[in-house]
């Protein structure tokens, strides 16, 4: 939400005969009977069609020829021979140059600890690699149409095939939410070799450096506001807002009309941190929320897991996170609590937390992840066994969002909210058990 809320905007979510868990459905059975029913908004806004989708999507492939791949690597030998780099040199150089926290502290391990050894090691070669490359600010090297950031790696030297070592990638990809400029992988399969290419957006060194500075300001900013949240939660839902605030969904526009489509834009800022933290773009697609709030996460040490798979049968991106350092995680989709849909006044109206910290069986009736069973670019990490499955973990409970059906209930939760906003988030959302507050 770009437009500043300036008053307190109440949304009062009905929870109509709240059943236990127990009484939950199985994945894949009809919603009646679970923790949000059918009949109340929450449930609504699960099956409201509008709801932004077809905003993930998987990194392309490129194939590279022998001769392509050999002038690739011609061109990298070159380039060492230019700079007079050495093997010790080398050692010594990246030894004694920097990188801003922000690229280190803002990025996971999450998806490196469900590799095999070989893939981690594969993984650990591509990290030096990129980081030499991010504090380098090199220059690229351009075959095609495409643009490699590093020399290849060479898969079967690591005891990989080809599915084993795009699998690797991936989880580096998901781990490095700040490394926006990151692309698909580059194979030439005449070698076994894995390149690392940089999506042409951000080819030139200029343009990285200038996006580089707004990441790190932006996320230096948001976090020094953290600083007001004396829990995780706390700071979690400052996030959140930090978030939803600075953007709104990124659709293309119909140059025939000048009005939004329900197309996802496909340019990569949208599916980036920069998307946030470009003030002049303020636009993103679910894959730059989702990279974003696990850039931050990470930056604050705040366990998290980044999320691929679909939303409502088309690619889509989300997060969990953990309130309890690890212990337990529940499920966050910033993008469809900040692009919620009235669906009898046809506007746009976000729906705020409904999607913060939902329980998991409701969660996943409009949200499939992909998976482990998988392989290659499909392949993703093992989600954690502990995702919540109760109304306990969800925004309104913790924030002390929920009251009964009291009149004076709502009334001493109203004083309570107006004196402590901080804590309860920056919307005054909640949850009530009764049409009769």
């Amino acid at each position: 939400m770009k437009r500043r809320i300036a008053s307190i905007l109440m949304s009062t979510v009905l929870l109509l005969n709240t059943m236990p868990l127990s009484a939950a459905p199985a994945a894949g059975d009809p919603a009646e009977g679970a923790v949000l029913h059918s009949e109340n908004v929450a449930q609504e806004m699960i099956q409201e069609e509008e709801l932004p989708t077809g905003g993930f999507t998987l990194p392309e492939v490129v194939e590279f020829s022998e001769q392509e791949a050999k002038k690739i690597n011609e061109a990298f030998a070159q380039k060492r021979e230019e700079e007079a780099i050495s093997a010790e040199a080398a050692i010594y150089s990246y030894a004694s140059e920097t990188v801003d926290e922000v690229f280190v502290k803002g990025a996971s391990n999450y998806g490196r600890n469900h590799l095999s050894a070989a893939q981690k090691s594969f993984y650990d070669d591509l990290n030096t690699a990129l980081l030499n490359f991010v504090k380098s600010g090199d220059t690229v090297v351009q075959s095609g149409g495409s643009y490699i950031a590093a020399e290849g790696l060479a898969y079967a030297s690591y005891g990989l095939d080809y599915s084993g070592a795009v699998e690797a990638y991936m989880a580096f990809d998901y781990d490095h939410p700040a490394y926006y400029w990151l692309d698909g992988p580059g194979n030439d399969p005449w070698s076994g070799t894995i390149y690392p290419t940089v999506h042409e957006e951000f080819a030139d060194p200029a343009i990285r450096e200038m996006r580089d500075r707004q990441i790190i300001s932006g996320v230096k900013r948001i976090a020094a506001k953290t600083a007001q949240g004396n829990t995780a939660f706390e700071k979690i839902v400052i996030v959140v807002d930090e978030i939803m605030e600075a953007a709104d969904y990124a659709h293309e526009i119909d140059p025939d009309t000048g009005k939004e489509t329900n197309i996802a834009v496909s340019a990569k800022w949208a599916h980036s941190p920069i998307g946030i933290f470009d003030e002049s773009l303020a636009h993103v697609v679910c894959e730059g929320y989702a990279d974003t709030f696990a850039l931050m996460m990470n930056y604050l040490d705040i366990p998290n897991v980044y999320i691929a798979g679909f939303g409502g049968g088309e690619g889509h991106a989300w997060n969990a996170v953990s309130y309890d350092g690890g212990q337990t995680y529940s499920y966050m989709d910033i993008t469809w609590d900040d692009c919620g849909h009235n669906a009898d006044t046809g506007l746009a109206e976000p729906s705020l937390y409904m999607y913060f910290g939902m329980p998991k069986d409701n969660f996943e009736t409009k949200h499939q992840a992909l998976s482990s069973s998988y392989s290659g670019s499909l392949w993703l990490y093992d989600l954690p066994s502990s995702l919540t499955n109760d109304m306990q973990h969800t925004y309104y409970y913790m924030a002390g969002h929920y009251v009964g059906d009291s009149t004076s209930n709502l009334s001493v939760y109203a004083q309570n909210a107006k004196n402590n906003m901080i804590g309860n988030g920056r919307y005054f959302a909640m949850i009530t058990d009764s049409l009769d507050t």
